[in-house]
């Protein structure tokens, strides 16, 4: 099927031509880069419970690791000397936003009001010898880690490879470009890691195996056919 000039020209001023045209694969017509359009959008929704459970995952396990480390809930206000400069001004904004909203400055807020960019970044280099050399730290932030993945540099490469991921995703761009199955058991095999009750909880409401189907793609294929005729 080919969309009429109308509804072609119409989608082209919504989207973009150069959004619409980043979904086009070799012999692709209109409406089969259409589809693959709407196909990425539904991809990035399947992918969204997952990557939410990881980073509530991840921060909350390492925040954990860390107020043992310190014996300190509230390591992230009264240990600023293990922060480099970019990394307490993030901090220091968080808490600015929680007074700006009249909320307490407590653990649980604080962690929340952080990004996932920030608590990725606590695996850099600078934090290898203030607490990435304490095997407690891999143990308490980490229900499932291996002998194997008990390094540093490991953890951020992937965690890292996660994070670009999750932006691309976030911001609302294409992501079919990429090994999907092969990002899914990541995400999925790094979710296990911080625990396996976590890890069949987010099973439970996992879509992708399904929205990654051939037939998946067909019916959307046929129901935009319909709404666009």
């Amino acid at each position: 099927m080919t969309l009429p000039q109308q509804v072609f020209d119409n989608l082209q001023l919504s989207l973009s031509p150069e959004r619409f045209e980043a979904h086009r694969a070799t012999n692709n017509n209109d409406i089969e880069t259409l589809t693959r359009y709407v196909w990425n959008i539904e991809l990035c929704n399947s992918f969204y419970p997952l990557l939410q459970n990881l980073e509530i995952g991840f921060r909350n396990g390492l925040h954990y690791a860390l107020a043992k480390h310190f014996s300190d809930d509230l390591w992230l206000v009264n240990q600023r000397r293990i922060f480099g400069r970019y990394d307490q001004a993030t901090i220091d904004k968080a808490r600015q936003e929680l007074i700006r909203n009249s909320k307490p400055i407590v653990a649980g807020r604080l962690i929340a009001e952080l990004n996932f960019g920030f608590w990725t970044g606590l695996l850099s280099n600078r934090y290898e010898r203030i607490f990435w050399n304490k095997p407690q730290i891999y143990n308490n932030t980490f229900q499932n880690l291996p002998v194997r993945l008990r390094n540093r540099q490991i953890l951020a490469d992937r965690f890292n490879d996660i994070r670009r991921f999750r932006n691309r995703i976030f911001h609302h761009e294409r992501i079919l470009h990429r090994n999907l199955p092969q990002t899914h058991n990541l995400i999925l095999d790094t979710i296990r890691l911080l625990g396996t009750n976590l890890l069949k909880t987010t099973q439970i409401i996992d879509r992708f195996p399904t929205v990654f189907l051939q037939d998946y793609f067909n019916k959307l294929k046929s129901k935009l056919e319909i709404a666009l005729k």
